[in-house]
């Protein structure tokens, strides 16, 4: 089953220089015209068909601590790497300091220019019509099944 990264369209889009919308929605609607896939990350608005077809919506909702565990490890690999996208040290702490005030609902509450919900709560708020086929993965081990129930790695 092929998987979508749909930060990776968005990044591709912007690489290329073309207007976002246009891009994701190309993007989007191939996607949909396949029998199985799936859609890695949540955006708001052009990655809303994606959600009402999908059979199973995936909400990788990771504790905080976890999730600002894994911001500085991701940037120090990608950086020693010398593939990280977003270089530099500011950038690392705008970035973690962001995510500490999505986890306590302290961002201005909507959506960033790209769609991602800014706190936690609209995400919650987002995701409310689609609870009959969400599931909340908190730990490696959900996820790990999950890959194991579908065959795909996530």
């Amino acid at each position: 089953m092929p998987v979508y990264d749909l930060d990776a369209m968005l990044w591709e889009s912007q690489i290329r220089r073309e207007p976002f919308e246009m891009a994701v929605s190309v993007s989007v609607s191939k996607i949909m015209e396949m029998d199985a896939w799936v859609a890695k990350r949540m955006y708001r608005g052009w990655a809303d068909p994606l959600l009402r077809q999908a059979e199973i919506d995936l909400w990788m909702d990771v504790p905080c601590r976890k999730a600002s565990y894994r911001i500085i490890s991701r940037h120090i690999k990608t950086t020693l790497a010398g593939n990280n996208r977003f270089p530099g040290l500011r950038k690392l702490h705008r970035f973690w300091r962001w995510s500490g005030r999505y986890y306590s609902n302290q961002n201005p509450t909507g959506l960033n220019l790209y769609g991602v919900a800014e706190t936690k709560s609209k995400a919650v708020r987002y995701l409310a019509p689609y609870q009959g086929k969400v599931l909340d993965c908190q730990t490696q081990m959900g996820i790990e099944g999950l890959n194991q129930e579908l065959g795909i790695h996530i």
